[in-house]
C-alpha cells in the first residue's frame, strides 16, 4: 500500500517529465520549419514519435498516480473499523469499496 507522500513524488518528478517533453516537442517543431538536409527530417520524424510515445506513458503514470490515491493509507485510515472490517470480508480493495459508498 503506497501513502499520499510516495504519490507526491511520482507526480512531481512526472510533471517535471512532461514539461521537458513538451519542450522537446517545441524544439523539434522549430526544426522541422529549418532548411534541413535529406536524411534530417526523417530523424525529426522519428524523435517526435519517440517524444510522443513518450508522452502517452508519462501521461498513463500521472493517471495510475491518482487513482492509486484514491487506495493510500491515508485514504485507508479514514475508513472506520466497521467500514473497513466490511471491506475486507467483501474482499474489495480501498478503491473498490470507496465507488461502492459513492454509488450508495
Amino acid at each position: 500500500m503506497l501513502d499520499d507522500e510516495t504519490l507526491d513524488r511520482v507526480d512531481g518528478q512526472y510533471r517535471d517529465r512532461q514539461e521537458h517533453l513538451d519542450l522537446f516537442a517545441e524544439q523539434l517543431r522549430r526544426w522541422q520549419a529549418l532548411e534541413l538536409s535529406s536524411e534530417q527530417p526523417t530523424s525529426i520524424e522519428g524523435l517526435m514519435r519517440d517524444v510522443e510515445a513518450a508522452q502517452v506513458a508519462v501521461d498513463g503514470v500521472l493517471s495510475l498516480s491518482a487513482e492509486l490515491r484514491e487506495g493510500t493509507i491515508e485514504r485507508v485510515m479514514e475508513l472506520s473499523d466497521m467500514e473497513i472490517g466490511l471491506m475486507k470480508m467483501l474482499g474489495m480493495t480501498p478503491v473498490q469499496f470507496k465507488a461502492l459508498k459513492k454509488r450508495r
